[in-house]
């Protein structure tokens, strides 16, 4: 599964460990990854593809929720690409 796509953020975030994130490197999702999206998300779509961004990135949901609105959009539009 070497299919990855990158997004270098305008406005880099740091995690709270303290990880400096400059750029997103997504991998592609498994049904495994959905199924835990779902089952996390309880019914609501923008929390499922937070999660699911998250695991796509190797970062948990509460750092990206650090993220510029505006890198998440653009990180959005390219995490949809994968699923296509």
């Amino acid at each position: 599964m070497a299919d990855k796509t990158n997004v270098t953020l305008k406005y880099p975030f740091t995690t709270a460990a303290g990880q400096k994130v400059e750029r997103l490197e997504f991998r592609r999702l498994t049904v495994k990854d959905l199924r835990a999206a779902n089952e996390q998300a309880s019914g609501n779509a923008a929390v499922e593809e937070l999660v699911l961004m998250s695991r796509s990135v190797g970062l948990v949901t509460e750092d990206l929720d650090a993220m510029d609105i505006a890198d998440y959009k653009a990180a959005q539009e390219r995490f949809q690409k994968l699923s296509d």
